[in-house]
This record gives structure tokens, sequence and C-alpha cells, in this order.
């Protein structure tokens, strides 16, 4: 306005300044100090340029506050610490993260000549050298930090550095976030030690002492039957252990070939083999890293998974196939059987060393035939998830009946029955038919093979082609139902001649040498076909192929002499 005007006239005139070109209240305040007054009227045009330079001069200057505005915004979304210098070093960018992870405040250090930060994060280097530096540790303090710098070049010029820091709690909170990544690919135990049903007392005293080892770390190694629940109490002591908010992975070792085996566990890196991931892939231990992984049939894999496998509980470290480097892994190891391990590590099976590794701790299971006082109480609780409540669909008479059953296959065998009579019963009545009906299947079927523990043999089925390899490991054999000298169901070209079954041995020796001749000539009469092998003799691929492992060269006949 026109008192400001005048007054900054006069103050110039103070300063000395005897001239001023400008208008006419301009040259009148001039004037009147006694100096001189010129008026200048600008041209129309004059006076469009001008005011179309301020407005552009605005507009930039709106535009710079506005990214300047968007910038900081998006660095204080980041949640790593940024840091940036001009190309004279000179602090200009950096947001609240990079204050807390450096612990310094760097308001002040905004447009100063090179200071403790860029020397401190490297930054100073990179903008003479030009040269990017990725993570590489840094102490600063007392916090670890990961810095990655990088040269900012326009036009082929370095004009300053940008540094990415990482401290330990992010790098934290990622490794939480892929566990629980993890949880959603179903690595999660389910089960607790309030899910194994029990009355006795050896059942007791298991859980007792399962108990006081899930307090530890050590290795454990679970011995019982198919059908016990051996998986269950491996989640149980996952879920009572520290790690218990960690990943559990579980993999069946006798389900899958020794090499998809060795991919699964160890992972691989991209190109290891045919089909190998673009990327390669992590393994189950990996996976499993800060959590557990339990290894079912254990005693099933090769001598070289028992190589492989020996240096990671020892050094707790993995390769992946293809590699060639080790990640360091921390996890706790739960491994199960149905046979006898140390039965195998005398047999030359298993290697010592990694039967005394994994076997730090053991548990055994005892099969429900030993235990069916616990009968009663896991079938009631299996009546409880099924039926509705008031429903009387067993009686106890029935119960009392399914107490003096083998069951052979275990708690798995029993709940499996109990839920095909409730599926066809169709009311809350007892069904006595229905129930002996299912229950003669039951003792037909023998349960259909239970490793670790020999079935009854049935004599219409018990030819060469028809029984199940795997329940000739152990167990019971009742009198009366093996004959020398003829199976009904046909041929007995393969049976043993001479005096087979006087000769030295054990019963699973003697068993075991028979077997291995079934096995070896049912290949030749398919020609090798482990499919039609497996198909003849009633038997899984899986089945076969770790039988086939057991052959210590290969039988023929006068090996029945």
């Amino acid at each position: 306005n026109t008192t400001e005007l005048i007054r900054g006239v006069e103050s110039l005139a103070e300063e000395g300044i005897r001239v001023v070109v400008g208008g006419g209240v301009s040259k009148r305040a001039m004037e009147a100090k006694g100096g001189v007054g010129i008026i200048n009227v600008p041209r129309k045009s004059s006076v469009e340029l001008a005011f179309e330079d301020a407005r552009m001069i605005a507009d930039v200057r709106r535009k710079e506050a506005a990214g300047g505005e968007r910038l900081r915004t998006i660095l204080e979304m980041i949640d790593e610490g940024v840091v940036s210098v001009d190309n004279y070093g000179r602090l200009d960018n950096y947001n609240d993260r990079a204050e807390h992870i450096l612990g310094i405040k760097m308001e002040h250090d905004i447009g100063r000549p090179p200071s403790r930060i860029g020397n401190t994060i490297n930054l100073i280097d990179v903008i003479t050298t030009g040269k990017p530096e990725i993570d590489t540790f840094k102490k600063i303090g007392s916090n670890n930090i990961l810095v990655s710098s990088l040269p900012i070049e326009i036009d082929g010029d370095t004009q300053g550095a940008v540094a990415i820091l990482k401290d330990a709690d992010y790098i934290q909170n990622m490794s939480r976030k892929l566990k629980e990544s993890s949880y959603l690919k179903g690595f999660v135990a389910r089960h607790t030690l309030t899910d194994i049903k029990h009355k006795c007392r050896q059942m007791k005293h298991l859980l007792a002492k399962t108990a006081r080892y899930a307090e530890t770390d050590a290795t454990i190694l679970i011995r019982g039957e198919t059908g016990t629940g051996k998986e269950l109490l491996a989640q149980s002591i996952h879920n009572l252990n520290r790690c218990r908010k960690q990943p559990f992975v579980a993999i069946n070792c006798a389900a899958i070939t020794e090499n998809l085996l060795e991919s699964e566990l160890f992972g691989h890196e991209e190109g290891a083999f045919t089909g190998a991931k673009k990327g390669g892939r992590a393994g189950l231990f990996e996976m499993a890293n800060g959590g557990t992984i339990f290894l079912d049939e254990i005693a099933d894999i090769s001598p070289g998974m028992q190589a492989r496998l020996l240096r990671v509980v020892e050094t707790k470290e993995v390769m992946r196939v293809g590699g060639d480097r080790y990640l360091p892994v921390d996890l706790r190891i739960i491994s199960s059987t149905y046979k006898d391990l140390y039965r195998e590590v005398r047999a030359g099976h298993f290697r010592p060393d990694l039967f005394y590794r994994l076997a730090v701790l053991k548990l055994h299971i005892p099969p429900l035939r030993d235990r069916v006082e616990d009968i009663p109480i896991i079938i009631e609780a299996w009546l409880k998830k099924l039926c509705k409540p008031g429903s009387m669909p067993l009686s106890p008479a029935m119960i009392e009946q399914l107490k003096h059953h083998q069951w052979q296959g275990n708690v798995r065998v029993l709940t499996s029955f109990v839920e095909s009579y409730l599926t066809l019963l169709h009311g809350s009545a007892a069904d006595e038919q229905l129930f002996s009906d299912l229950f003669r299947e039951l003792r037909e079927q023998g349960q259909g093979g239970v490793p670790g523990h020999v079935e009854e043999f049935d004599v219409e089925n018990a030819g060469p082609g028809n029984f199940e390899s795997e329940n000739l490991d152990s167990g019971n054999v009742h009198s009366g139902n093996v004959h020398s000298g003829n199976i009904e169901s046909g041929s007995t070209e393969m049976l043993p001649k001479g005096d087979f079954f006087k000769s030295s041995g054990n019963l699973k020796e003697r068993v075991g040498k028979y077997e291995s001749l079934v096995i070896k000539q049912t290949l030749q009469e398919c020609r090798f076909s482990k499919k039609k092998t497996a198909e003849q003799l009633g038997v899984s691929i899986n089945t076969l192929w770790r039988k086939m492992q057991q052959f210590e060269r290969p039988l023929d006949h006068t090996d029945l002499h």
C-alpha cells in the first residue's frame, strides 16, 4: 500500500540512496528527503509480462513445495530408514525412521557441509567412487544396522547419494511375517496332550515324561506301531515348547522316493535339476526354522540321506540341492518309527552316529491292545464328536466286545470302525446286527496290515501274491494259521522246501528270508516292473521299495535249504 511504499523510499534515503525510479508517490517521497525522483511509466505489455513471470515463479514454488511434501510423506511411509546427500555431501533428505535407527537428530544438519552422518554410513565414499555398497553391516552405538548405499546419477554425473537403513527389529519382523505365512500353508501343530485320551497307568507315565521332555530342545525319537498317534504326540511336544508359535513341519520319509525326499527336505536352487522351480525353492528344514520338524518313519531313509541328515543334526546347517553355501537353521528335530531302530543299527541298516543324535530322548507309545482300559474313554470322546447329545449308539456289551479285540491298527482303526458304524447307523439307538456285521468284516479283513506287527494269517487269502509284506516284520502269528504243506488259495511253488521251518534264526529272520524270496520271484515274473510287482503282491510301491532296500544280496532257492 501507499504508506508502506513511502516508508520504504524514506528508508532508502536514510541509507544514502538519492535517486529512485518509480511512480509519482515514489518521486514525491524521495524529493521530500532532498533526493531526485524519476517517473517511469511501464508499457502494458511489460506489466503483463511481469505478472506472467510472477505467476510462473509462484507456480514453480507451489510445485516444489508439493513435491517436497509428497517426498516427505513417502519417506515416512517406508519401514526402512532413508538418508540422502547432494553432490557436496550435504544432507538434504531423511526420514524419522533413519533418526530412530541411527539414534541421531538430523534437523540441524540439513544443508551443512559433509558431516558425521554421511561419513557414518559411507555416503561420501559412494559419491567419490560412484559405486554402490549393498547390504553392509555396521555397528552404530549398540545397534547392528544393514546399510545399502547407492549413487544418484543425473545425465551420467553423480549428483548425490542415498542410503537405505535396516535395523535388527526390521529383520526380525520380516522373519515373523514369513513364519506367519508358513502357518497359512498348514505348518501348525493343532494337537495337545489333552487330545490323547487315556486312563491306564502306562499312558499317564508316558504323558508325564513327554511333558518333561517338551521343556528341552533335545532331539526326541518316538517309537510305536502304526495308528498309535506318533504325530499327535509330536505336535503336543511342539505346543508345550517355547517354539509353540513357530512352524511345525511334518513329512513321512517312507512315502516319497529318495531324490524327491532330498529336494523336499533341503530345497533346491534354480536349475539344480530338470523341472526345478525358477528362482529355487526353500526346503522343509528352512520352512521349519525356529520351530519343529517331524520326520515320520525315519528308519526308512537311505544311507545317503542318513549322512546328509547327520550334518543337519550336528551343525544346524543345510545346503540346498545344487547350492554352494550352507544356510543356518534353528529347529528341533522329532523323529518316529514303528521299527526297533537300535536293532536296525545292529543289523547295519541305520547309522549308529545318527541314531544316537536323533535319540537323545526316547518315547515309546504302547499299542492299544496293551491298554484296553483306554478303549471306552477313546470311544466316548469320539461319540461326543460325532453324535448328538443324549444318543446311545453303542451298548455296554458292544464296548466290551471292542475291548477284547486285538486292534492291530491301534487307535486309528478303532476310531475308523466307530465312524463307519455311526455313518451307517441312521439313528440314535444301538443296532446289534449292524455292529456284528461290521465287526465280522473287520476281523475278516485283518485290518489291512500293520507295519511293525504281524496280522493273523487268513488261510483263504494267504497265497504268495496276497499277503501284505509290511505285516511280516514282527509280532504274533497264531498257531494253526500257517501250514507247512499247502495253502488253499493256490500255487505252492514259492513255499520253502526241506527243513526251512527247522532252520536256525528267530521268527522275524525266517519270515524275512521268505518274504525276500517272494518279492524277488515276483519281480522276475513281472519283468522287474515295480508297479506290476506291487500290484501282484497287493502292496504299495513305497512298501515294495522299502522292502527292496533291505535286501543285502540276491536270494535264490538255496537260501531255503
